[in-house]
């Protein structure tokens, strides 16, 4: 009787872990710098129309799959987030932009090793994820690092598998904001797992060909508001089978 006692226990611990709500985790992207300030900052693409002679922009930037765990890792991207860089004041901005459009795809091409012409970076599952009006607001708090509260919750989850290829991110800015966003926290450092190409300050959403460098802005990549991490299922699906140990081992003599 102690045994079955002691077994009823444990499988109770399990189902109350289980059933304890769970912070829902992102991936920072460069990985070093998830908790510390990247080593440069940028206002592309999202300050485009304040610059040059154009009002719109083209901005791609690649991530290894190394970023993201092992190959096969799975992530289900439901948003993307962005943090301003330390040295702006403190400060709440807010930009609409009328029509922009953002895609995420898995490629072959990787960081520091981007093609200069846009279409050859896309790679076969290129996905929509967002399409249309955005307002994206964020607060600097003067610290270093800033949270990442410039959120972009996507209109379209895109799973993401890093056994795939790498992923790409492509932000097409169709028309300019209505406000000049502020310096973002971004990384400069060859071989940090990112980089980036972008249409010039003189040239537009529909370039053929732009500009590659290994400049990337530090980006969080969130699963779908409210989706419980992998973890969490895996318990809650041990929670199950536990109850059912416990129900079966009720009705034994």
């Amino acid at each position: 009787m102690k045994s079955i006692f002691v077994l009823r226990v444990s499988l109770l611990v399990v189902v109350a872990g289980a059933l304890a709500p769970c912070a829902v985790a992102g991936v920072v992207a460069p990985n070093g710098d998830a908790a510390t300030e990247g080593n440069s900052n940028n206002v592309w693409p999202f300050s485009a129309g304040w610059f040059g002679t154009n009002s719109t922009s083209r901005d791609q930037q690649v991530y290894n799959a190394s970023q993201f765990g092992a190959s096969g890792s799975t992530l289900n991207i439901g948003a993307i987030a962005f943090r301003f860089d330390s040295a702006v004041n403190p400060q709440t901005e807010t930009d609409f932009f009328p029509n922009i459009e953002i895609d995420l795809s898995t490629t072959v091409v990787s960081a520091d090793h981007m093609s200069t012409a846009f279409g050859k970076n896309i790679g076969a599952d290129d996905t929509v994820v967002y399409s249309g009006p955005l307002t994206l607001t964020g607060t600097a708090l003067g610290q270093s690092p800033n949270p990442f509260n410039l959120i972009i919750n996507l209109q379209t989850p895109f799973l993401y598998n890093t056994a795939r290829g790498n992923l790409l991110l492509d932000i097409k800015i169709n028309a300019p904001g209505s406000f000049p966003i502020s310096a973002l926290d971004a990384d400069s450092t060859l071989g940090d797992g990112t980089s980036r190409l972008w249409s010039s300050t003189t040239g537009s959403v529909n370039d053929i060909i732009g500009n590659a460098d290994t400049f990337g802005l530090v980006t969080e990549f969130l699963p779908p508001t409210g989706a419980p991490e992998p973890s969490t299922l895996a318990l809650g699906g041990l929670a199950l089978v536990g109850a059912g140990l416990l129900r079966t081992r009720t009705r034994r003599p």
